[in-house]
């Protein structure tokens, strides 16, 4: 066997001995070897060389296979052995090739040895399978007369053929110690919220069921080491991929090893909708932003309506519990460029008692903003649907005052809103949840001053669109049923954060109650519908913002005759402090 040199020489202790037990035997069997070993590629997850499911299904072919057992036996095989190897045992007669045993493979038809017996292990004097037979199993006789130095050696040098493969319904699956991920790359992030630490990784494209190539994924690393803990949130995701939503992040499996849970899901690689706020090169004052935006809008909506009412058994029964523009990811994978709703399923999780969060100032920034007023109530273990839609309707008020002033403004609208971390959308006035004055003012201005109703409108779909999220959103107090509700514990959020528990009293919105889903769903189509048969609905290109006073004013050609401006009643300044606790609605 002439010698091999790697182009790529890995130090690790791992590659050092494969490269010395490659140099060291010259047996028959050795082309095949070397061709596996000329396949293997570096796991960054699991420090170790793993064969790709492509490079095994290519390398180990009927023809390869019979020419290795007539090199090893030195007489043609059985046709019948080399397509049971074939069917049944690739990965195991890999192994022995690799080990350069070849000659061994000639028992494994004969005691039905095949690949389900993989991985084995050795525990004292008996061999034992994770997945396989068990011990009294006639196919455990594959290994007699073998000497523990070769049963040693093929325990050792199984787990590079043994990578895990994630299909299209992968649950959370148990591995064995020293079994390798197919991460081609892998790299932690930093804190993933407070039940989880984020990595990144790409998966080789032979190991998941995601058309195209590489896979980009999210591995969430979950703190929670209690067995069953996580078995509800899987559930969810579960049917949340089921659903096959473009607008929900798609969740590809999870894995247990070494006694630490991971979920991984699809990488969504435009960040998210808060990085997407505050980068100054994603707004732009034309129609093609807002349109765009409300198609992000509606996918978003439709998302949760229909995660809201999926047909479930689950005890989670379709809500999210912790919407917000940080789980709201953007993906532009494979050319589109798409908003999708990230942690779903995962809300549960978030309160659970034992990770209660007791100190608010640690928690991510925008947890607690979007919180709805029902985790003040007398009865705060209900989660109801219609806290979703508070959260989404804060989110959609934010998206509205970014594409009407900008990044600059919005960025003076947050300072002032939210100045501290602990700062919500409502305030209890006399027991009862008010949409807190400084953000009330936002509201009334832009609906007096840019989205009028008049031709000075800079967008009607935008002012249609603010009514329904200031009358049929953010309404305090919901009279929303608890179908689709789950426990939250005494004193906690669903974001982990200790809450104080005050009853909470009918607002005067509440007769009509907080939209549902599919009603916001429907808003949603009527705008777009609208914007088909109306001219500058959606934009209208001659008002210009004035960034200084928020004010919209009518661009008029060259002396051309000036009319009139249209008067509105003046409105405060917002230059109250964020507590400012005025009743507004």
């Amino acid at each position: 066997m002439n010698d091999y040199q790697p182009a790529d020489i890995d130090l690790s202790r791992e590659r050092q001995r494969i490269k010395e037990m490659m140099a060291a035997e010259e047996q028959p069997g050795s082309k095949l070897a070397m061709a596996i070993h000329q396949r293997m590629v570096w796991s960054a997850f699991s420090q170790k060389l793993f064969l790709p499911q492509d490079a095994l299904e290519q390398i180990l072919t009927v023809d390869t296979v019979h020419d290795e057992l007539r090199e090893a036996t030195g007489k043609c095989p059985d046709k019948k052995l080399v397509k049971y190897i074939f069917d049944h045992a690739r990965r195991t007669f890999a192994i022995l090739a690799y080990r350069g045993t070849v000659a061994k493979a000639v028992r494994l038809q004969l005691f039905r040895f095949d690949d389900t017996s993989l991985p084995v292990s050795r525990r004292q004097d008996k061999l034992h399978s994770l997945n396989g037979p068990p011990q009294d199993d006639p196919a455990w006789d594959f290994f007699y007369r073998w000497s523990w130095g070769d049963i040693t050696n093929f325990c050792t040098d199984q787990m590079p053929f043994l990578p895990k493969t994630f299909h299209k319904d992968s649950d959370m699956e148990e591995l064995s110690q020293g079994q390798p991920l197919p991460f081609l790359t892998f790299r932690t992030l930093g804190d993933g919220g407070s039940f989880s630490i984020l990595h990144k990784g790409t998966m080789h494209h032979a190991h998941h069921p995601v058309p195209g190539g590489n896979l980009g994924i999210a591995i969430k690393e979950l703190h929670d080491k209690t067995d069953g803990a996580y078995d509800q949130e899987l559930q969810a995701l579960r049917e949340a991929r089921e659903m096959n939503h473009p607008n929900i992040v798609k969740f590809i499996g999870g894995f247990r090893q070494d006694s630490k849970s991971y979920l991984i899901f699809e990488w969504a690689d435009g960040r998210n909708l808060r990085e997407y706020w505050n980068d100054d090169t994603n707004w732009r004052r034309d129609e093609k932003l807002i349109g765009w935006t409300l198609q992000q809008i509606c996918g978003l909506a439709s998302a949760l309506d229909k995660w809201h009412n999926f047909a479930s058994g689950s005890a989670m029964n379709g809500r999210h519990g912790d919407l917000k523009p940080e789980n709201i990811l953007r993906s532009t994978r494979s050319g589109g460029d798409i908003f999708q709703i990230a942690d779903l399923g995962l809300a549960k999780v978030h309160s659970q008692p034992t990770h209660i969060r007791k100190n608010p100032s640690t928690t991510a920034r925008g947890t607690l903003r979007y919180l709805s007023p029902e985790v003040h109530s007398s009865t705060p273990q209900k989660i109801s649907r219609s806290y979703d839609m508070w959260s989404m309707g804060c989110t959609i008020l934010e998206w509205i005052i970014w594409l009407v002033y900008g990044p600059k403004e919005f960025l003076v609208f947050q300072n002032q809103c939210f100045p501290t971390e602990l700062e919500q959308f409502f305030v209890f006035e006399n027991g009862k949840p008010v949409v807190r004055s400084v953000i009330r003012s936002w509201i009334e201005r832009m609906e007096d001053n840019n989205l009028r109703s008049d031709e000075q409108c800079y967008s009607g779909a935008l002012r249609d669109l603010l009514l329904f999220v200031r009358e049929r959103l953010l309404v305090p107090a919901s009279r929303d049923d608890v179908t689709g509700s789950s426990d939250l514990p005494t004193g906690s959020s669903a974001s982990g954060v200790e809450v104080k528990l005050t009853a909470a009293a009918e607002s005067p919105s509440a007769g009509i109650g907080r939209a549902k889903s599919g009603a916001l769903c429907e808003k949603l189509g009527e705008l777009v519908e609208t914007a088909k048969r109306r001219h500058n609905y959606m934009f209208n290109p001659q008002v210009i913002i004035n960034a200084s006073n928020h004010a919209g004013h009518l661009q008029r050609p060259e002396n051309s005759l000036l009319k009139p401006d249209h008067r509105v009643k003046a409105r405060a300044e917002v230059n109250g402090p964020a507590g400012d606790q005025r009743k507004i609605f």
